[in-house]
């Protein structure tokens, strides 16, 4: 009976060990980490109370030993006492054992479950790191991205200053350059109120583009391109005027009306363009060789019938359109936006 309870004692000692050697996996410090933990913890507790156990069951066994002296019934009623109590140990035991297993099996799938979550942590860690490092690149980027747009920024202002001053030295010249139309347009209508007044020409102004209509009846015989010199010193009256204004280039255009009635000026001036461009020519060759114009300043156009200011229905109307106009235009020669809303020109 001695030997069997030692055995039994032994075995209990050595699954005691076991459970007592196995060390617990490191944990991580999440949620789920935490209740492995706790589970852990309470396994441990159970072996320590099947320690506390086995050593009160040793300790029986030890007073069992001792006591020899009592009497052969007393003992056979402690023996028969000690075996129900070891068979009842044995049991236990069996017991215990299960539980040991079941335990076993608890902590081996805390462990599987801590190795995964060990796993899944270090590619958290990973891609945590990986997206650190993708931040920090794409800051960087982003940071000298914003330091060019911050130097275009102040660039496109100085641009901005700049165009804005250039803007008002050019709005600032344009109304000097306007109170200097306005002044030779004021002197030419003095200089040929008489002019006006018969309709012979007109003068008309768009901001600082002045234009001067000569009406083709009282400066060109019909169908002829040569001036009539009755005429001339009219237009030297103008050029004194263009002569005060040199840095203005000065657009000789000739308009006709529809059809050329004479035979003979079809065969010198085959279209309305010729005509209206020998005109141009004959104005423009005055300017130049009687009243001095320095002729870089000079240009001879012909619009030929194509621009009509009346309708060409009715030898009443048509006279409007038998015209030569004179444009004052600033450098460069093409102002095609201005001359557009002024109505002439290209």
């Amino acid at each position: 009976m001695k030997k069997s309870t030692l055995l039994v004692l032994g075995a209990v000692l050595t699954f005691t060990l076991l459970l007592s050697c196995k060390t617990p996996p490191p944990v991580t410090d999440t949620s789920e980490s935490d209740a492995l933990r706790s589970e852990l913890d309470q396994a441990k507790r159970k072996l320590a109370d099947l320690d506390d156990q086995i050593i009160k069951l040793k300790n029986q066994i030890a007073e069992f030993e001792d006591q020899k002296t009592v009497t052969q019934k007393d003992a056979e009623m402690q023996l028969a006492d000690m075996a129900m109590q070891l068979d009842s140990a044995n049991a236990r035991g069996i017991e215990l054992e299960g539980l040991a297993a079941s335990l076993r099996q608890d902590l081996a799938d805390l462990q599987l479950k801590l190795d995964e979550l060990s796993v899944e942590n270090q590619q958290l860690k990973k891609t945590n790191t990986e997206l650190l490092n993708t931040l920090n690149a794409k800051s960087d980027t982003l940071a000298q991205r914003i330091s060019e747009l911050q130097k275009e920024i102040d660039r496109l202002r100085k641009d901005l200053q700049t165009a804005l001053a250039e803007k008002d030295a050019l709005r600032k010249e344009l109304e000097r350059d306007i109170e200097r139309i306005k002044q030779a347009e004021a002197e030419l209508r003095a200089e040929l109120k008489d002019e006006i007044a018969r309709g012979n020409i007109d003068i008309s102004r768009y901001e600082n583009i002045l234009i001067v209509s000569l009406n083709n009846a009282v400066t060109f015989a019909p169908d002829k391109a040569d001036l009539d010199p009755r005429y001339e010193p009219v237009l030297m009256d103008v050029a004194d005027v263009l002569k005060k204004l040199p840095d203005k280039i000065i657009r000789v255009e000739g308009h006709t009306a529809i059809g050329i009635s004479s035979t003979a000026t079809l065969q010198k001036y085959p279209t309305s363009w010729d005509l209206g461009a020998a005109r141009a020519v004959s104005v423009v060759r005055f300017f130049q060789e009687k009243a001095g114009i320095d002729p870089m300043r000079l240009v001879a156009l012909s619009f030929g019938e194509y621009r009509p200011v009346a309708s060409n229905a009715s030898e009443e109307t048509k006279w409007k359109n038998r015209r030569v106009q004179l444009v004052l235009v600033n450098r460069p020669l093409y102002q095609v936006e201005e001359l557009k809303k002024a109505g002439i020109g290209n």
